[in-house]
């Protein structure tokens, strides 16, 4: 299939960007073009967040949820570069919270296969009965009428229609346990290129919050289909397996 989608998914932290670029590295070939992207490219700047009227809950300030990114602006890149169209692919300052200038954006080109990484890629919307109960401090304290965990619910199912179809095959990368994922994510922290504040090891307990229900309902019952990899506390893949539960959604 021309332009299918290898999905790469995983709390924060886990390595999917990385793998994502070395298993492009080993598989590229003069006849194989393959194109590495990234949701968190596709986030909307902070300025422009709470501005849909189907996400506007406060806590969508906070990028990271489905209802943060530019969805079909991912989408449409995709089918340019499928195409052969002239396609610009955006890049995002995390440290800034910000898109890169459009200067150091780079070009896409028509391919064989993307490799797309994104933390809940895969992630299946929830029953209005499993949002009742608050999972942390944030949800209880500032989301206490679910109106934001039903935004956010709303906007996973969007994206489990939009975008998992397309996938051609998804590996889910799992973490030993959410204090990992914190240790891992306030590490990435410390490496990120660029100039800007960097978050302290409380603050990024804070941020991860807001990805907590997602992203420990995976770690409970990985996507449908997926290739599960599991690893320890030092990203060593320890297992794997085939999640046996249909195609990926």
């Amino acid at each position: 299939m021309r332009g299918g989608i290898l999905a790469l998914s995983g709390p924060p932290g886990s390595g999917k960007t990385h793998l994502a670029f070395n298993l492009a590295q080993a598989l590229r070939r003069p006849d194989r073009r393959i194109e590495v992207l990234s949701l968190d490219d596709f986030y909307i700047p902070e300025h422009g967040r709470c501005r849909d009227p189907m996400a506007n809950h406060e806590l969508f300030r906070t990028r990271g949820v489905p209802g943060t990114h530019q969805l079909e602006r991912l989408i449409s890149c995709m089918d340019s570069m499928r195409m052969g169209e002239r396609t610009m692919v955006p890049r995002f300052d995390k440290l800034r919270d910000r898109p890169l200038p459009a200067r150091q954006w780079r070009p896409g080109r028509p391919v064989q296969l993307f490799i797309l990484d994104g933390w809940c890629l895969g992630a299946q919307p929830y029953e209005e009965d499993d949002l009742q109960q608050a999972v942390n401090d944030l949800e209880a304290k500032q989301d206490p009428d679910l109106a934001w965990r039903r935004q956010v619910n709303a906007k996973l199912l969007y994206y489990s229609r939009r975008l998992w179809p397309q996938f051609t095959d998804l590996w889910y990368f799992r973490a030993p346990d959410w204090e990992t994922v914190v240790d891992w994510r306030y590490e990435q922290e410390q490496e990120m290129p660029g100039e800007g504040h960097r978050k302290s090891k409380e603050d990024i307990g804070l941020f991860l919050q807001h990805f907590e229900r997602i992203a420990n309902s995976m770690h409970r019952s990985p996507p449908p289909g997926s290739l599960v990899i599991d690893l320890n506390d030092a990203h060593d893949i320890v297992d794997i397996h085939r999640n046996d539960g249909g195609q990926p959604a």
